[in-house]
């Protein structure tokens, strides 16, 4: 990421950088702002293996029930941030406090200056945000506090126009914009008409969308 702004910056002077990212990713960082793991990506089921007797996916489904449907607008998936976090933290000892980032946010904080703000397209990937009240869910925080026995901090939901970041290149201070979902993008990036088009996802994830004022809902 880094060398392709210095190559397009060298090319064409930046006057802002903009991300999109697949939504349902994330990686934990310490206190410190260091690598508690890798990526992890949405093809990551590991919340299906069993701990102490019991894969984390059905234990957290469970608990939940409905209300996960309720409160993120989406039945539950092993790959979501919300599932693996929770095994990540059953089957390996965490600290007690650690933030959880998205691939954006990485990005933006490996440019040295970050203010960790997600997009919502973004954080409701992550299956830990409550639409009605458009902020993180704190009932999701405070069960995988109760079965990790650990805090986990987020950014705040931010419009794709405020700044995440900035990346700096022989004196230039170039703002880096939230990153946004990658479906988002591609309803947007495919001409669709505000309230007069429809547009259909066959793929991974399908779902129909109509961009109703400036965003796809």
């Amino acid at each position: 990421f880094l060398q392709i702004c210095a190559d397009g910056h060298a090319h064409a002077p930046l006057r802002g950088i903009l991300l999109c990212s697949e939504m349902h990713g994330f990686a934990l960082l310490d206190r410190a702002g260091q690598p508690l793991s890798n990526y992890i990506s949405w093809k990551d089921e590991r919340s299906l293996e069993e701990v102490k007797g019991q894969d984390t996916f059905s234990l957290v489904a469970g608990q939940l029930g409905r209300s996960l449907k309720e409160i993120t607008g989406m039945r539950p998936r092993p790959g979501f941030p919300l599932m693996n976090l929770a095994h990540l933290g059953r089957s390996t000892p965490l600290p007690s406090q650690a933030r959880l980032v998205s691939l954006p946010c990485w990005l933006a904080r490996c440019s040295g200056e970050s203010t960790d703000a997600l997009h919502p397209t973004v954080l409701a990937g992550m299956a830990l945000f409550d639409l009605r009240r458009g902020a993180v869910s704190a009932e999701l925080l405070s069960l995988l506090r109760q079965l990790t026995g650990s805090s986990f901090a987020l950014g705040e939901p931010a419009p794709a126009h405020q700044v995440a970041g900035y990346w700096r290149q022989d004196g230039a201070r170039i703002p880096i914009y939230v990153g946004v979902g990658d479906h988002q993008c591609a309803v947007l990036g495919a001409a669709n008409l505000p309230r007069q088009t429809l547009s259909l996802n066959l793929g991974t994830g399908s779902q129909a969308s109509v961009i109703g004022g400036d965003s796809p809902s």
